[in-house]
């Protein structure tokens, strides 16, 4: 079985507010999978901050904008689906083999990744074409 853009979930986080400042939690992220990588990347000029243009074989990863705000584009072969996120309140599952886009729409944006695998080169489809190969196979 092979993911689709249907599988990607919009997850509203709980936020609690404390002493006027806002605690965004993301415990439901544990519902999708042991997390086992987080990383974090900024883009301070955004001109040249477009990032992804790939796939994962395995890995499954959750996607957060802590600060500022990036538009994030995922095709599975048929069908494209694109979310923006703005805010910490909200962030994006996605199963593996989805095709992943991220334009940084603000100076200074943040994101987080939580991953459900270690860094592994051989996980990564960093060929669109290779992709839809891929995807077609694993349709047959």
């Amino acid at each position: 079985m092979t993911s689709s853009v249907d599988d990607i979930k919009l997850i509203e986080n709980q936020v609690i507010e404390s002493r006027g400042n806002n605690i965004f939690v993301y415990e439901p992220a544990n519902y999708f999978f042991e997390i086992k990588r987080i990383f974090t990347i900024s883009g301070k000029n955004i001109q040249t901050a477009n990032r992804g243009f790939h796939a994962h074989r395995t890995d499954l990863q959750i996607i957060s904008c802590v600060n500022g705000s990036v538009s994030l584009t995922f095709r599975d072969g048929l069908h494209t689906r694109e979310i923006n996120l703005k805010s910490p309140d909200t962030y994006v599952y996605v199963p593996n083999y989805i095709w992943g886009e991220t334009k940084y729409l603000e100076e200074n944006t943040v994101v987080v990744v939580y991953s459900s695998g270690e860094y592994d080169e051989r996980s990564y489809i960093r060929n669109y074409n290779e992709f839809l190969q891929i995807k077609e196979n694993l349709l047959k």
